[in-house]
């Protein structure tokens, strides 16, 4: 009896094989199409309209597929239009906001909240909480200018509060908020 079922077992792979072998070819020209829709053809165009773009032409930083997407190169044409707000870039890709008083850094945290009248932040899924004072220690020393009689803000989007929270935090001076990158043509700090 064992040797029989040794026997059907191949044929049943082999057909097992047959069967499948067309859903994972389909598959797997979807996936290349959706590829090349999506990368492959859209690549020469965004490197054309990006080298076309007052923030190459400023800036001449290295083009990279998905640059176009990028939140600071879709903020700068607004900041450009800003008198009060400068957009400092170095050379390692990080970049923040100048005004006249203060230097505007995009924090990308998971979450604020106000816990014994301190505003606390959520760095990343699993990490410990600290408070909005380590926040801006930690990025001091990110900025390579002398930031001494300069105040270290957080430019932060609104929908990173709740609506509640939201009321309290524009009460503080440490926060600067957006709604999205059109926005910064307004901002003042």
């Amino acid at each position: 009896m064992a040797h029989n079922h040794k026997e059907m077992s191949k044929p049943l792979a082999v057909l097992l094989f047959i069967v499948t072998l067309p859903f994972v070819l389909v598959g797997l020209i979807v996936f290349g199409l959706i590829y090349v829709v999506t990368t492959v053809i859209p690549a020469p165009i965004e490197l054309l309209i990006y080298k076309r773009s007052q923030f190459y032409k400023d800036l001449k930083i290295k083009y990279s597929l998905g640059i176009t997407s990028n939140f600071g190169y879709k903020s700068y044409k607004y900041v450009k239009e800003n008198p009060c707000l400068e957009m400092v870039f170095q050379d390692e890709g990080y970049y923040y906001y100048k005004t006249e008083n203060a230097i505007l850094v995009i924090p990308y945290y998971q979450g604020y909240y106000y816990e014994n009248g301190k505003w606390m932040i959520t760095p990343d899924e699993g990490k410990k909480s600290m408070e909005i004072s380590c926040a801006k220690e930690i990025f001091a020393p990110l900025i390579k200018e002398d930031i001494e009689g300069y105040e270290l803000k957080l430019l932060v989007k609104e929908k990173r509060f709740s609506k509640e929270s939201l009321e309290l935090a524009k009460s503080d001076p440490v926060f600067v908020f957006y709604k999205n990158h059109k926005d910064f043509g307004s901002i003042k700090a």
